[in-house]
């Protein structure tokens, strides 16, 4: 679901005359839905950038502790030639399919080939042909980019009866986990049942496509007792075992009894939230790979009034705090299940 974009620093220069508002637009879109690749190259020539955006810039490449409220990678790659760029060679920009879907381009170049703020815009066929598979857009309606669009599609969208898993995971999620160090769970019963194969399918795809994530997983056990909570711990432990690919570094689960349950499911891949509208583990603990059972689930915008990452943790502070004051279970009501490859203490 998350757009990789890359920006032409001369987009952002004093002379071609951006305007914050549109720049503001843009942001906006990144912090829903952006994973920005070039940034080192912006950050390079942020001196030549409109103050008002270079103030903004420097502020969000200074906060690099995760989890990023805007998303960017500090590599050195990609290396886009924006000097020789023009509408003889825009299409090289297709070169760079796999690296990123959008590219922001001066203004200027953006009204030659008819993706500026005026003219006729391209139609899909006529954007694949001149460049492939990166859509290039000027800043004056970056916000407005197809891939944005899509974007925000896939994020209002439920799972349905028969989907595939590998699908809708890749669609949705499988970008998110690889740019989240951190993905907390909110789910009373993830752990009951067939959901608990989901959880358990879940922590599977997690360690596919993830870079060393901390899971985080607060739930109800099936039966309110030590034994039960021993059951769910011997079978986590025995199943973060078997993980191989190396994307889930610690597994932590939280418990609480279901009548402490109160709050409603969420899901956080870092700053990302989503409110499914039934277990999230359910969708992914049918047979054959496939949906079982329709689930609705909408990412949580952000916006200047609200910002779903801040109203989940206080959630999950709250619950910490009502798990550490249950004696009923065993270690506290919460436990630790580290990788074996893992080097956490």
């Amino acid at each position: 679901m998350l757009v990789k974009f890359a920006v032409d620093p001369q987009a952002l220069h004093k002379e071609s005359n951006p305007l914050p508002l549109q720049f503001d637009r843009l942001i906006e879109r990144w912090e829903n839905f952006g994973v920005l690749v070039n940034a080192w190259e912006v950050e390079d020539k942020i001196d030549s950038i409109e103050f008002s955006i270079r103030e903004q810039l420097e502020e969000i490449f200074k906060d690099d502790e995760p989890p990023l409220r805007y998303r960017f990678i500090a590599d050195t790659v990609p290396q886009v030639a924006w000097d020789t760029l023009d509408d003889d060679n825009i299409g090289s920009l297709n070169g760079w399919d796999g690296h990123f879907e959008l590219a922001i381009i001066e203004e200027t170049l953006a009204e030659i080939i008819g993706v500026g703020e005026t003219g006729t815009p391209l139609s899909t066929e006529q954007r694949q042909e001149l460049c492939g598979n990166v859509e290039p857009i000027g800043l004056a309606i970056a916000d407005q980019a197809r891939a944005w669009r899509r974007a925000s599609t896939i994020s209002r969208r439920g799972f349905e009866v028969g989907d595939d898993h590998e699908t809708l995971w890749n669609e949705r999620f499988s970008r998110l986990v690889e740019f989240s160090s951190q993905i907390v769970i909110i789910d009373a019963y993830a752990l009951h049942d067939r959901q608990f194969s989901g959880f358990l399918k879940l922590l599977q795809l997690i360690d596919r496509d993830g870079q060393s994530c901390r899971v985080t997983l607060f739930s109800s056990p099936f039966e309110d007792t030590d034994e039960a909570v021993a059951k769910i711990r011997e079978r986590l432990q025995e199943e973060v075992g078997r993980l191989s690919g190396g994307g889930v570094r610690q597994v932590t689960v939280r418990l609480l009894p279901l009548d402490k349950q109160e709050h409603d499911r969420r899901i956080r891949f870092d700053r990302s939230v989503y409110a499914p509208e039934n277990s999230i583990a359910l969708v992914f603990s049918g047979d054959e790979g496939i949906v079982p059972q329709s689930v609705g689930c909408t990412l949580q915008l952000s916006d200047d009034e609200y910002h779903p990452f801040d109203v989940m943790k206080e959630t999950e502070n709250e619950l910490l705090g009502k798990a550490r004051n249950l004696k009923w279970l065993v270690n506290e009501q919460d436990f630790v299940v580290l990788h074996p490859n893992s080097s956490v203490s």
